[in-house]
């Protein structure tokens, strides 16, 4: 899961490690042939990758006179990338959603430390969960996912007219995915919610769209999003 630092200690960080690595990378016993100075990046395809990664790029470029570009990939495809040295630097995996991942290619991949977050306390970490609408968790007495199972507290969730509450979630290939699914049938409301997969600009097109109409939507997201500034959720 994704933990956060003060911006000044994050971009210090950042560009320490950087320039370690970089440096060491360049650096080759028995080898008088200097490695390109070129950078590739990876994406997981959200939208939280850009600022991980546009630190470390403008850095790259500015400060150290390298080249760079960004590839297009999945997280696991990400990860794949540079555990077969096809890609170099993937700059925004959330632990631990991504544990399995670390330790497939823990031979084959470094770990340079933390962008943000320290994680020593509950207020210094990043968050996941389902959330509401503030008005609708005042209107209707939902305080927790417990509160869901209820028939007519589903029908406020039915987005698509079906009789089915509706989890607005993600992308099927993420974590988050597979947890709303187990949670979905961990507090027994299988039957009555199901989850609406898609992809991230998707689907907070659809979230958004329903707050700004103070419709009820129910649905997965993550901190920090700028959702949180914009609109009140519970």
């Amino acid at each position: 899961m994704k933990k956060r630092l003060g911006v000044p200690f994050a971009l210090v960080l950042i560009f320490s490690l950087l320039v370690l690595v970089l440096v060491l990378s360049l650096i080759i016993p028995g080898c008088a042939k200097p490695q390109e100075k070129h950078v590739i990046f990876t994406t997981g395809a959200w939208s939280g990758d850009w600022l991980t990664i546009y630190v470390p790029k403008i850095l790259l470029e500015e400060a150290l006179g390298y080249t760079t570009e960004i590839r297009d990939t999945s997280v696991e495809s990400a990860w794949a990338a540079i555990g077969a040295g096809e890609a170099h630097l993937w700059t925004d995996s959330w632990m631990p959603n991504q544990e399995h991942l670390r330790e497939e290619y823990a031979d084959t991949t470094e770990e340079l430390g933390l962008i943000y977050g320290s994680g020593k306390s509950a207020d210094d970490i990043c968050k996941e969960a389902w959330l509401i609408p503030k008005w609708v968790s005042e209107q209707y007495g939902i305080a927790s996912a417990t509160d869901l199972n209820d028939p007519e507290i589903a029908k406020l969730f039915d987005t698509d007219g079906d009789g089915i509450g509706d989890v607005l979630g993600c992308d099927v290939a993420w974590k988050c995915a597979q947890i709303t699914d187990e949670m979905i049938a961990g507090y027994g409301l299988e039957g009555m919610y199901e989850q609406k997969y898609g992809a991230e600009a998707m689907m907070t097109a659809a979230i958004e769209g329903r707050l700004e109409k103070n419709e009820p939507v129910l649905f997965y997201l993550y901190t920090p999003h700028p959702l949180f500034i914009r609109f009140p959720i519970r």
